[in-house]
């Protein structure tokens, strides 16, 4: 006997014929789907506990969010926009995240959880960084109880500096910050290479595996402009011993390229040269990598997490997602900061994502609907080592399941459902959500927010307002925004 039916809806499977069922049904036993087919067979074949009718409604793989930080979701509103990566980095978020306290982090990761399952995300990678140095254990508690408690599958990835910029980036980054005199600054301090290495096996120790397997830890190195070649290939051999994978943020900008070497490497021939190029690295962004990076990340099975959002609102650059995918490198989807791309909406990123290199490449087919799709679901799956578990619908995977509703003015009429999803669904349409074989939003209520946290709107924005104050950001996020046009204006 199944647990949960879901019957009559139009089921996306992701599978490896990429089938459509138009009135298809699922069947779920535990944490797993046992069953998918048309609902005549399937209800006759099954009977459950829980039937959910999914009548004029999508059924897709839950999405996951390859690249994300949780923390600063607490920073946006609109007064920190406009802002190059590095000025955005050290004048707002790290000193921001490095203030915050525990209970500060579990309410901007309620906020977060709540927001990304009422648009269809059921699993999350985290690059958990603060001020450069991760966090400590009663935040890592507090953010992992909160996922726990939303039903979330989250990976968490620990980061850590333990080396300085080279000076061609340091002191470019120095002039944003003297821009900024009354900022309350993050620590300088650089980590001890062996002490983070051995905080992170602690932390895999201790939480890697756990709510129900839910959650895994992996090493999450800030970047190879500000981690040691010894700190780098030890997160490596790390991400092997104890079959996990490892991340860190690649070729952002044009200036990093600036940080290895002195300008010798690419960031992706160093990773290369040092041994930690390969199917257990996921690299975040990857703006500016070559066609000679490209053809080694693909001969090496190294990952990409695409951040197409946040690398537009940072004026960081649009990556060579086409070429990549032209030569084979699995790319998943990643919302990336909250601060900066200003939603944790996987939906409204595929539209982004769907869109964006048409226009970069003058190409309207360099880019489809379809593939937006992949990318947030088999693909994200691919990109963090577990398409064997997620990112389709089949029988012997995790029952990660999503209910989209089609019955909106803005779908009609619909020809073709996956471009329906991918170009026009906003989020809002997403009313059921099941993670791990248990329903965490019904009827876009998620239980294991809005018990903990009843008034989670009015505690999130006290909790930014006072993190603001402390930091001393407040006439950068704080203050009346004036209005800011461009061009010629007749005054």
């Amino acid at each position: 006997m199944a647990d949960i039916l879901i019957t009559d809806g139009v089921v996306i499977t992701m599978d490896s014929d990429r089938s459509v069922i138009e009135n298809g049904a699922i069947a779920i036993e535990g944490e797993q789907i046992i069953d998918v087919g048309q609902s005549e067979d399937i209800k006759s074949s099954h009977d459950a506990d829980v039937v959910i009718s999914a009548e004029k409604h999508a059924v897709i793989p839950g999405l996951i969010n390859t690249h994300t930080h949780v923390a600063d979701i607490l920073l946006r509103g609109g007064g920190q926009t406009d802002r190059a990566l590095y000025d955005w980095l050290f004048n707002v978020t790290k000193p921001a995240r490095a203030e915050m306290n525990a209970e500060e982090h579990a309410i901007a990761s309620a906020l977060y959880c709540l927001e990304s399952i009422e648009s269809g995300t059921t699993t999350f990678v985290e690059n958990a960084i603060g001020g450069g140095s991760g966090y400590a254990d009663d935040i890592v508690k507090s953010k992992l109880e909160v996922y726990d408690q939303a039903g979330m599958r989250n990976i968490y990835c620990q980061s850590f500096i333990d080396e300085n910029m080279e000076s061609a980036l340091s002191d470019f980054v120095k002039l944003y910050r003297d821009a900024a005199p009354g900022v309350k600054r993050a620590s300088t301090d650089l980590d001890d290479t062996d002490g983070s290495i051995k905080n992170i096996e602690d932390l895999i120790k201790k939480w890697n595996g756990s709510a129900e397997g839910r959650q895994s830890i992996w090493p999450g190195p800030l970047s190879p402009r500000c981690t040691t070649t010894d700190g780098l290939q030890a997160c490596y051999a790390i991400a092997e011993e104890h079959d996990v994978m490892t991340t860190t943020h690649v070729s952002e900008t044009y200036h990093e390229e600036l940080a290895l070497g002195g300008g010798h490497f690419s960031m992706t021939e160093y990773m290369n040269v040092i041994g930690c190029l390969g199917e257990r690295a996921l690299f975040g962004h990857c703006v500016h990598l070559s066609e000679s990076d490209i053809r080694l990340m693909q001969q090496t099975d190294a990952r990409v997490a695409h951040n197409c959002i946040s690398n537009l609102m940072l004026g960081s650059g649009t990556a060579p997602i086409p070429t990549m995918l032209n030569y084979g490198v699995t790319v998943g989807i990643g919302t990336d900061n909250a601060s900066c791309s200003d939603t944790v909406n996987m939906i409204n990123d595929m539209r982004y994502v769907a869109s964006l290199h048409k226009g970069v490449h003058s190409d309207s087919t360099i880019m489809t609907p379809e593939k937006a799709l992949e990318m947030a679901t088999i693909d994200g799956a691919r990109a963090i080592g577990q398409e064997k578990n997620l990112g389709s619908i089949e029988p012997g995977k995790k029952a990660d399941i999503v209910l989209l509703g089609l019955d909106y003015t803005h779908f009609q009429p619909i020809r073709n459902v996956v471009s329906a999803i991918v170009y026009q669904a906003q989020g809002f349409e997403v009313d059921t959500v099941i993670c791990n074989g248990k329903v965490i939003m019904k009827d876009r209520v998620v239980d294991g927010i809005s018990v903990n946290y009843p008034d989670l709107y009015e505690q999130a924005a006290d909790a930014a307002d006072a993190v603001i104050k402390r930091t001393g950001l407040e006439k950068i996020v704080l203050a009346n925004r004036p209005w800011k046009s461009v061009g010629h204006v007749e005054r």
